[in-house]
């Protein structure tokens, strides 16, 4: 008869779990450069309640032979959106940055696509980074994402809550990222411009 061998390091293992929290995360959003006239870092740093990233995914199927899994015709898929709902300001300030961002892509008063040189520093200004910076760890969660919409406009009369905007954005990449803490700041070896850029 076998036994199962515990010794006292895994039984300490157990009582130093550190568990992830959903409400610890922090939240950053800033061009690839600075040249932009608009800041909304500090409202996506502070007043997000809420974020969404879809996970990704390989679908198999068993073999009837084999009886092995094997791969499924398109079995990989790919984390495509991030959906972040954002607490709104009294300047109205996330709409109005979402609809200047939206605005590069499409002029609705012209009615045109605005078409962009890969090479330029324009074309770099269509993207942002966003980090989502994990508690009581050096890891975060950075990702290059594009716009989908802006932030909607709903009023009425009541208790007065928050006005909230759900918004969703496409990602264009990911990655997780360890970040050193400096005299300077924080900076992180990877280069998440270059996969903007592909």
């Amino acid at each position: 008869m076998a036994y199962l061998n515990v010794d006292e390091s895994s039984l300490s293992n157990i009582y130093n779990f550190s568990p992830a929290f959903s409400n610890l995360y922090t939240l950053e959003l800033y061009p690839l450069k600075d040249n932009l006239d608009e800041d909304i870092t500090n409202i996506f740093r502070y007043h997000s309640p809420k974020v969404d990233m879809d996970g990704e995914s390989i679908t198999m199927k068993r073999n009837d032979v084999t009886k092995r899994f094997q791969l499924d015709g398109s079995a990989y898929k790919r984390t495509d959106t991030v959906s972040i709902t954002l607490r709104e300001d009294e300047k109205w300030s996330v709409k109005r940055y979402h609809e200047k961002w939206l605005s590069q892509f499409y002029d609705k008063n012209g009615d045109f696509y605005v078409s962009h040189d890969v090479n330029s520093d324009d074309y770099l200004n269509l993207y942002r980074k966003l980090r989502i910076f994990l508690p009581n760890t050096n890891e975060c969660v950075s990702m290059i994402i594009l716009p989908t919409n802006t932030g909607g406009l709903g009023l009425g009369w009541g208790s007065g809550s928050v006005i909230t905007h759900s918004l969703t954005y496409n990602v264009e990449s990911w990655k997780w990222e360890t970040l050193n803490v400096g005299n300077t700041g924080i900076s992180s070896g990877t280069d998440v411009v270059r996969s903007a850029r592909d």
